[in-house]
């Protein structure tokens, strides 16, 4: 008897486009017009339509500015909705893996964050995602909740794809050199994700918990934005931008705060689930060879 596939929320996204393209037809991919994660009157029937081995929700409210204005929207999609899917996954006896982030935390100081860190959370979207992580660490069931920060991949709306844009559209881009993490690359995180669910199905008792899953290393937004024009360049790709200027958190001056520090210790995912992403340096290496051969 085949295994029944699994359910993927928000492919329209990078870690769900990711988990899609990784499953092939070992997963079942939604989107927002399929299963809508504001509706939470209806979620669990929807939920009930499918015969299914586990849920992965990528699904998120990520628009961090606007969600200061859309408090309640955040909140349905961040908070409530991952807690339906956990409890729903819990009676059929089935994991639910969720992600998370870094917004969690205050962003204060220079040391990597513990999975167990206070929550500080210093705008309306990390408010939103802490109390999701809250609500399905509540659930007496089997779930992973993977925290995941600079998220980026070669197609999609993310960092990387608007810096080319722009990079062939302005003579000067300024980018914050202020903030620092470790750029994680989507495809990656859905390979090590599902590596770790199969670890953690394999063990006698389900490891139920919050695991950091981001790449080795560390730079800011400005580090990233040379390092990606350096490898594209090196690559052969005919790039227009003049000057690339470092800027300071405040001089962006975006609506909502933003961690300056994104550091995450990844020690308890390599302990628990056996799971370790690469230094970010390689993984942009292998988006670009991507990108240079027409994704």
């Amino acid at each position: 008897m085949s295994k029944s596939p699994i359910l993927i929320l928000g492919v329209t996204g990078q870690i769900g486009n990711a988990w899609v393209k990784l499953l092939g037809n070992a997963g079942i991919g939604l989107t927002r017009q399929q299963i809508d994660l504001n509706k939470l009157d209806i979620l669990e029937q929807k939920l009930d339509q499918y015969d299914i081995s586990a849920v992965i929700n990528a699904a998120a409210y990520t628009l961090v500015d606007k969600a200061e204005q859309e408090y309640r929207l955040a909140m349905n999609i961040n908070c409530y909705a991952p807690e339906i899917i956990a409890k729903w996954c819990a009676k059929r006896d089935i994991p639910f893996v969720h992600y998370s982030t870094d917004y969690v935390f205050s962003g204060k100081g220079e040391v990597p964050w513990q999975e167990n860190d206070e929550y500080e959370p210093l705008n309306i979207y990390g408010y939103t995602k802490a109390e999701g992580d809250k609500r399905v660490a509540k659930v007496d069931g089997k779930w992973l909740i993977f925290r995941l920060t600079w998220v980026y991949d070669y197609d999609g709306k993310n960092f990387l794809t608007t810096f080319l844009k722009l990079v062939n559209a302005q003579d000067e881009i300024c980018i914050v050199n202020d903030q620092y993490g470790a750029p994680t690359y989507a495809p990656h995180v859905a390979a090590m994700s599902m590596k770790g669910l199969e670890y953690a199905q394999s063990l006698p008792e389900f490891p139920s918990g919050v695991y950091h899953l981001c790449h080795k290393g560390v730079t800011t937004w400005y580090g990233f934005a040379q390092a990606i024009l350096e490898k594209l360049r090196v690559k052969g790709m005919q790039l227009q931008a003049k000057t690339i200027k470092p800027i300071s958190t405040q001089d962006y001056a975006a609506p909502a705060k933003r961690p300056e520090n994104s550091r995450m210790s990844t020690e308890k995912a390599k302990k628990v689930l056996r799971i370790e992403l690469s230094e970010w340096q390689l993984a942009l290496d292998e988006c670009v060879s991507v990108i240079m051969d027409g994704g």
